[in-house]
């Protein structure tokens, strides 16, 4: 009996991209519309991997005014070269660029750091990009353009030489690949093997059809010649626990073997759902007798996967001056609206709703386990109207809400369910004082409830289907945050997930 297949990084972490640099590998990930944006990992046995930060920690790096859902950072690639790392990624929000200067570079000398730039790329309209060194020391970005006028499936990978160090190409793109016949080619990253130049795309769509396919060329700039095995790595059409399987990157080891990395999700229910957006696996790599590489076994990924070592749980009882990484904002957050002292967390309310694109006060950790429950102890103030406490958050027109509000004076218990543009809303009488707010999560439900000092109430229950990505998202994954709005207070004492419903 196989083990059951388990990310390396439980959770919204899609799109992965792996470097080395000696004998340390470092991950990040998309991070879309959530600031800080690409969080980075590390690991010295690519099985035990730790957060060490962000790489696009302040706003002057991660512009996101007005992102919208699945809007902001696009599929990072980061790289090592010559003492150096490297990170290009596309902000499809960045305010006032339009589709020819929304790829940017990033660079600095310790990667745990502060980062260099942004440094924008004109001429460079597309997403996904990637850098890649040629052994005469150019550098090559790769990414995947839209033929602008054209159809959706009229997408090539365009290459162009760059200096990574000033954000400018050297020359006019060139079609590099248009892939193997699959919808969207997308996700290039191009390697240097004893076979001669390898790239590595994926293909069919980032839902149920996705897949990684390779080609190859004796130059890097091509022409690329497709593997007759495409696509080496796909779960569409099988009987796994895992699917949507692509937008794989590879890395090299010091002792020369070969480790990939790449997004799944592991869907719940009939028909499948999923609520934990695309998730991180990894798998290993071999060689076949004509030089390609066999992703994971057979083109699958293993039953028994490498798996990681980031916990599914977590607590913050808010006596560390810094918040841990596990914690995003939504967009940029306006700093004079969260206080953290010591044990306890302060939000003051934003006029922005977190149904809307503006600058909300919200703050949330993702949901990393299909069975939990997350609970908070806090109380709530109010100068004025308002409303404030624990959200199980798709994106800002999918959503669920349990909480206090003020209206014209009166304080009630409040529910909120926003299905796009069904808004089911119901107040309670708490019945005794607030201590807490929880949700439990389970495969096919979650449920909202009030805490108090002995006792829990369940209060509503909604079906995780309709916070799905299949329903309403596109690209993230679910959230458990706290929030404000208007002239509401909240204060926390303690957040805490932990594994079970009970």
């Amino acid at each position: 009996m196989h083990e059951r297949l388990e990310p390396t990084l439980p959770g919204f972490y899609s799109d992965p991209s792996i470097c080395r640099a000696g004998q340390d590998f470092y991950l990040t990930t998309s991070s879309f519309e959530y600031f800080p944006g690409c969080p980075l990992f590390h690991s010295r046995d690519l099985k035990t991997w730790r957060q060490i930060g962000h790489v696009l920690d302040r706003p002057e790096l991660l512009p996101l005014d007005g992102a919208w859902i699945s809007g902001g950072i696009y599929a990072p690639t980061i790289r090592h070269q010559q003492g150096r790392f490297y990170l290009i990624t596309t902000n499809t929000s960045a305010p006032g660029r339009g589709p020819g200067g929304q790829n940017f570079i990033v660079h600095s000398d310790n990667p745990a750091g502060d980062w260099a730039g942004p440094l924008w790329i004109e001429g460079m309209w597309g997403i996904d990009p990637d850098l890649f060194w040629d052994e005469d020391g150019t550098c090559y970005a790769q990414w995947s353009q839209r033929e602008q006028g054209c159809h959706v499936d009229m997408i090539r990978i365009a290459q162009a030489a760059i200096d990574p160090l000033r954000g400018k190409l050297l020359e006019p793109p060139r079609t590099l690949w248009t892939g193997s016949g699959g919808l969207g080619v997308e996700g290039p990253h191009l390697y240097r093997i004893p076979a001669g130049y390898l790239l590595s795309c994926a293909e069919g769509g980032t839902e149920y059809g996705h897949m990684q396919t390779l080609a190859r060329s004796a130059k890097a700039t091509g022409p690329f010649e497709p593997c007759p095995r495409n696509p080496v790595l796909t779960h569409r059409s099988l009987a796994s626990a895992v699917h949507a399987v692509g937008h794989a990157d590879l890395v090299e080891g010091p002792d020369g073997t070969w480790f990939g990395v790449c997004h799944g999700i592991r869907p719940q229910g009939y028909h499948p759902f999923h609520v934990c957006g695309r998730e991180t696996f990894a798998f290993s790599v071999s060689w076949d007798d004509d030089g390609w590489p066999v992703l994971g076994e057979h083109g699958r990924l293993p039953e028994r996967t490498i798996t990681g070592t980031v916990s599914t749980n977590f607590s913050d009882e808010f006596t560390r001056a810094t918040p841990p990484f596990d914690w995003n904002y939504l967009r940029n957050p306006i700093p004079e609206n969260y206080r953290r002292t010591s044990g306890q967390l302060t939000i003051h309310g934003s006029r922005d709703r977190i149904s809307e694109n503006g600058r909300p006060s919200w703050i949330g950790v993702r949901q990393r386990s299909h069975t939990c429950r997350c609970e908070t102890r806090l109380s709530i103030g109010f100068q004025g109207d308002g409303e404030a406490g624990l959200s199980v958050f798709q994106n800002l027109r999918h959503h669920a809400c349990i909480g206090l509000r003020q209206l014209h004076g009166r304080v009630e218990g409040f529910t909120r369910i926003r299905l796009g543009d069904l808004v089911v809303e119901d107040a309670f009488d708490p019945d005794t004082d607030v201590e807490g707010l929880g949700l439990v999560a389970e495969p096919l439900h979650y449920h909202l409830e009030i805490v108090g000092s002995e006792t829990q109430r369940r209060v509503k229950t909604i079906a995780a289907r309709l916070l799905s990505t299949e329903l309403g998202g596109l690209f993230t994954g679910v959230y458990f945050a706290l929030y404000a709005e208007g002239e509401a207070c909240l204060n926390t004492r303690q957040f805490t997930v932990y594994p079970g419903s009970g």
